[in-house]
This record gives structure tokens, C-alpha cells and sequence, in this order.
């Protein structure tokens, strides 16, 4: 088996073992992963000695290295090797990966993970007495018997060999299994499981997954689906997330589901349940915990997950092209959002007693992610101004005609202009007022640089404005 050991594997190198090493995951061993648990985790026992990694080395070359799976005891929080920590030291003498099922048990003492070790040896030894007696392999359950209150349940013991690349595709992916999707792989997937009726890949769709896949905040153990029709493994579901993974270059690990089908048209059946018309989530659906946080009205959420890409640019509009079409990834979208719901919150309560038409402009996108920024950044200079703004009415004489709110609450029922052009609006009026100015009319022209006083947003280029004004 050729090693695939390269620098695109930085993900195994990166997460924490646990995040990796979970119970009932099927995991590609690489070298350095090996080296990582031996170094990472206590074992139950001495060091391996440099005879028996090479033998075991060996047995990784030609393929014959048993396939049991790695035990863990999970105690106070931390991995312990239970049992295989001579295979994955053969792996790392080898230099070749190896692909092994990952089984942790939780345990309150070292005692009880011994026993549980002792119980797997010995049900091994049963099984290889049974093998070279010829006689029926028996159930493995000692490991039953002495797995520790509240273990998950143990895997069956005799697992599959780790297979070589060009193995057929149906014995590398398993239904109910987490395997971990590299890019050869995806790219083999791509090539043999093609549905004809799979949509196009969407670029922004793409783009999201692979910012997602690049800040290491790809959500792992996806579904990734396939029909079965006469023996071919057929993609139904997946094809974007796949195709992220070979333009990053990184692995990433995929809960496998295989439907069996009769024919074209239950695959077309089934197809049609995982890519409905229509059917992708909205925003507001995969933020419904910001609805029920209960500070915002769903409208005002739907105004904060748009104003969120906003902010995760710092104004800049050409780094988001897609941001306010809401294609940005929904996780950055939500952690943005998530961080700005209290400042939100501080706005929204002020500016929903605003005027009919003045709330309007104050819950557009734009402008309230530029009140939503001072909030976060300045909130008792922003309460001062944005509260005057949304109370303040046309005969109020309790602000000067110099006073800059008073001439941004003028201007925003101009309701016809560009988002750049809002953008210098808001900040014209809000640049006068933190820095002591008075203000009577407010003038912008496109093009000319946006800043906003008191922050780090300085002479920002609002690229795509159209409109002078």
C-alpha cells in the first residue's frame, strides 16, 4: 500500500486526539498520527521495543497486520492506550498508513480498562485458535462482560484488514461508518459514482465549504449518501462538500450511508428525498437558536444574520461578493452573529420605536450592521447617537439644526440609495458627532473613503459604489 503521508494531512496533525479518536470512527492511521498518540497518550504498557515495531512494520508492508481495532480508556478526561500501541508503532516505522476502528471505553480506574484489555486479548487468542483449528470463529463477548458502567457498546471484534487505495469502492465505504475522505479518495468518488442527475456544483456553495474547510471549522461526520444499484455505488448526496476537499487538499471525515436500490427509477426516488427543488436551508433556520435567545423578533435576527457579513469584513465590500445574498458560510455567518447579538440587542430596542419610514432605513442591512459595529465597539457613545436617531421627529426641537443626528435622520428618508452610498451617509453623520462637529446637511460622493471615528475602520474603499448623491 503506497503512503500517502504528504502535507495536504495537516488535519491529523492539527485537532485534538479526542476530536479524532472518537468510539465507533474508522480513522486512516498516518505515520505521524501514530507518533502523535504514542508521544500524546499514556499507555498500559512499557515503551514498544525497536524488534517488534519492525516486525510489526513488516506486517503493515504486505498488508497482514491484524485488523482489530485501537482501544482507549477514556479516565479523567484523557486517552489511554489500552490496546494496540505496537501496531501503530509499526505504522510509524513504516512510514505507510493504515486504517483501524477506533473503540473508547470510559473508565473510572486503571483497573477496569486493564481488565478490559485482558478480556480483548484474550478473545483474540480464541479467535486465532479457531482460525488455525478450522473451527467457527466464536462471539467475541468477553469484551461485553467486562466493559465499565456507562462504556458505549463495543464493536464487534473482528474488523476489516485496512484496504489498499484501488480497492473497490464499496469495500472502502461502509454504510453507518466515519471515514475520513481524502482528497485521492474524493476524487476517485468523483470519478466512478456519478449520478447523471446530480445538480451542478454551486461556486458559491463551494466557496463557503472551502473557507469553512481552510479556518478548520467544518463541521466533521457529515452524511455523505449513496444508492446501490446493481453493485455500483451511486452518489446522491455530497457532491460540493467533495469537491471542497480536493481544492483544499484536506481530508475531512464523512458518516457514510448507502441506500440499496432496484432501479433508475428508486434511485431517482431516492435522489429526490436529498436534493428536493428548493430545499436548502435558510439562514434564518440554521440560526433558529438566536431566535429563541427571545431579545430579537425573527425579522430583527433576519436584519442581524444579514448584517453579520458586514462585519466579518470590516466594510470592505469586495471581500464579500456572495455575503449579501446571505451565500456566506452559515457557521461564519452565526459566529458573527452570535458575537453581535448584545450589541444587536442594544440597537434593535432603540430602533424599533422609530417612525414607520425612518425604521425602514434602520433596519436595512448595511446600515444596521454599521450601528450594530458602534454598539460592539463604543456602546455608550452609539446608545447617544442611534437613540436620538430613531426618537427624534420632524417638529422634535430638542436638537439643534446642527446637530449631526438630526441631519442623518433627514437624509434617511431618502430611501433610494446604493449601499455604499448609505454606508458614507451613516458615517458622514456619525464621523461629526463622536469628533465634536456640528453638521446641517450631509453631502457624499461615490468613491470617496469610509471611516468610522473611534475604531479601526479607516479609509476603507467601498468598492461598487454607483450613485452620487
Amino acid at each position: 500500500m503506497e503512503s500517502r503521508d504528504r502535507g495536504g494531512y495537516q488535519i491529523q496533525e492539527a485537532w485534538p486526539l479526542q476530536q479524532l479518536l472518537q468510539h465507533g470512527r474508522e480513522v486512516e492511521i498516518m505515520p505521524t498520527l501514530a507518533r502523535r498518540i504514542l508521544n500524546e497518550c499514556e499507555s498500559m504498557f512499557p515503551p514498544i521495543e525497536e524488534w517488534r515495531a519492525r516486525f510489526l512494520a513488516g506486517k503493515v508492508r504486505d498488508g497482514s497486520l491484524w485488523p482489530d481495532p485501537l482501544l482507549f480508556g477514556l479516565l479523567d478526561g484523557k486517552l489511554i492506550i489500552g490496546d494496540g500501541a505496537d501496531r501503530l508503532a509499526g505504522v510509524d516505522y513504516s512510514g505507510i498508513p493504515w486504517r483501524f476502528r477506533i473503540e473508547v471505553a470510559p473508565v473510572e480506574h486503571r483497573e477496569q480498562l486493564r481488565k478490559l484489555v485482558v478480556a480483548v486479548n484474550a478473545a483474540r487468542h480464541e479467535r486465532q485458535a479457531a482460525y488455525y483449528g478450522n473451527k467457527p470463529v466464536p462471539a467475541a463477548k468477553a469484551c461485553m462482560a467486562v466493559a465499565p458502567a456507562g462504556a458505549p457498546p463495543m464493536l464487534p471484534v473482528a474488523m476489516p484488514q485496512s484496504l489498499p487505495f484501488d480497492a473497490p469502492l464499496t469495500e472502502i465505504l461502509r454504510h453507518g461508518c466515519d471515514v475520513l475522505i481524502t482528497p485521492e479518495l474524493a476524487e476517485r468518488i468523483e470519478r466512478e459514482c456519478i449520478y447523471a442527475r446530480e445538480r451542478d456544483i454551486d461556486p458559491d456553495r463551494l466557496k463557503m465549504h472551502v473557507s469553512d474547510i481552510n479556518a478548520g471549522r467544518f463541521r466533521q461526520g457529515t452524511v455523505l449518501s449513496f444508492g446501490l444499484l446493481k453493485g455500483k455505488l451511486i452518489r446522491v448526496d455530497g457532491r460540493t462538500r467533495g469537491k471542497a476537499v480536493i481544492d483544499t487538499g484536506k481530508p475531512q471525515i464523512f458518516h457514510i450511508t448507502i441506500h440499496p436500490v432496484a432501479n433508475e427509477a428508486e434511485l431517482a426516488d431516492l435522489h429526490s428525498i436529498f436534493d428536493p427543488p428548493g430545499s436548502a436551508r435558510s439562514p434564518i433556520d440554521a440560526a433558529g437558536h438566536l431566535v429563541a435567545a427571545g431579545k430579537l423578533t425573527k425579522g430583527e435576527v433576519k436584519v442581524l444574520l444579514r448584517a453579520a457579513p458586514y462585519i466579518d469584513a470590516e466594510f470592505r465590500l469586495s471581500e464579500m461578493p456572495a455575503s449579501a445574498k446571505m451565500a456566506q458560510s452559515p457557521t461564519a455567518r452565526n459566529q458573527t452573529a452570535q458575537a453581535c447579538y448584545p450589541p444587536a440587542v442594544q440597537y434593535f430596542s432603540r430602533a424599533r420605536r422609530a417612525p414607520r419610514a425612518i425604521k425602514e432605513m434602520l433596519y436595512r442591512q448595511a446600515i444596521a450592521a454599521f450601528a450594530i459595529y458602534t454598539f460592539r465597539h463604543l456602546p455608550q457613545k452609539a446608545a447617544e447617537f442611534w437613540g436620538a436617531i430613531a426618537t427624534l421627529a420632524d417638529e422634535d426641537k430638542g436638537l439643534p439644526s446642527t446637530d449631526p443626528r438630526r441631519a442623518l435622520y433627514k437624509r434617511l428618508q431618502s430611501r433610494d440609495e446604493s449601499t455604499p452610498i448609505q454606508l458614507l451617509i451613516v458615517a458622514k453623520a456619525w464621523n461629526a458627532f463622536f469628533e465634536g462637529r456640528k453638521l446641517r446637511e450631509i453631502r457624499v460622493k461615490s468613491g470617496e473613503p469610509f471611516r468610522i471615528a473611534g475604531t479601526v475602520i479607516v479609509d476603507v474603499t467601498l468598492e461598487g459604489a454607483e450613485d452620487a448623491a
